[in-house]
């Protein structure tokens, strides 16, 4: 199987069952707002945005509060005030070159050290784990429909809406264990392509389909 753009480099963590982020308070946020990790969470957003979406210039208009997930294990922070454990996400508006856009940075402390880079662009709900699975099926969907490519990309994500109860037996309680459903946008080699994405939480994690809409 090729190499699908975007593959998050936190997933070198261990593996943990998926769960969605949550909010979080001080003092993480104090961390998250000191000016050396908003120049770098920034700057990273920006980054991702030009290589996307092919332009040369961008700026961040907003930034969402941030969030964490919590099968990454809990957020700690050093005597400095910087993370020490567990993984942060910061969604970053993004916009340039008459395009906007939705940057998702991801920050951890590897060994000491503070990593931010980015994960998947949108709106999805899908944690680092969830979305490692995810671009599996979406890849495999697409080259069903259009043949063999060795460059595919996420573009976009959206999550469109809940589609079911919740779930009280479900193993992960974010949402009530409710199913949900996403469309990840792909350029296959400079094919775009939409992908119907369903998520249904269970007992022993969450169930992952695809189905990719007509090119």
């Amino acid at each position: 199987m090729k190499k699908i753009a975007r593959l998050i480099p936190l997933l070198a963590l261990p593996l943990a069952p998926s769960a969605g982020a949550q909010t979080i308070a001080n003092p993480i946020v104090a961390f998250t707002n000191k000016p050396e990790h908003r120049q770098i969470v920034n700057t990273t957003a920006i980054e991702a945005f030009k290589r996307l979406q092919q332009c040369d210039t961008a700026t961040v208009q907003s930034v969402a509060s941030p969030e964490f997930y919590a099968n990454f294990g809990p957020l700690n922070v050093d005597s400095k005030g910087d993370l020490s454990a567990g993984l942060i996400k910061e969604s970053i508006a993004v916009s340039g070159c008459g395009k906007q856009g939705i940057e998702n940075i991801l920050t951890l402390s590897d060994k000491g050290q503070l990593k931010s880079v980015a994960g998947l662009p949108g709106t999805s709900k899908a944690d680092p784990v969830l979305a490692k699975d995810s671009m599996q099926y979406a890849y495999m969907g697409v080259m069903r429909k259009i043949g063999q490519c060795k460059d595919v990309h996420v573009i976009d994500t959206k999550f469109d809406d809940f589609t079911g109860a919740p779930n009280p037996r479900a193993k992960f309680q974010k949402n009530g264990g409710r199913p949900w459903k996403e469309t990840w946008t792909l350029n296959a080699c400079g094919m775009i392509v939409d992908t119907d994405i369903t998520y249904i939480p269970d007992e022993t994690g969450t169930g992952i389909s695809a189905a990719v809409q007509k090119p």
